[in-house]
């Protein structure tokens, strides 16, 4: 298992040292309101989980929003 890495943006596989398996990137987002994630720079698969809730999105859109 890999260990915690703390950061304002995510790091891509090969700068966590991680050529295989999965990452979990995650967030707390502190004032309300609706939020825009874009996903241009993922390649591969990814899970989003908003509150717990999986979001059935088409990322080939390129852009998400919750």
């Amino acid at each position: 298992m890999s260990s915690i890495t703390n950061g304002v943006y995510p790091l891509p596989m090969e700068q966590a040292c991680q050529n295989y398996g999965y990452i979990l990137y995650k967030t707390t987002v502190e004032f309300p309101g609706k939020y825009e994630m874009d996903t241009r720079g993922i390649h591969g698969r990814m899970f989003i989980y908003v509150n717990g809730e999986h979001q059935h999105k088409d990322i080939g859109k390129m852009k998400s929003k919750w």
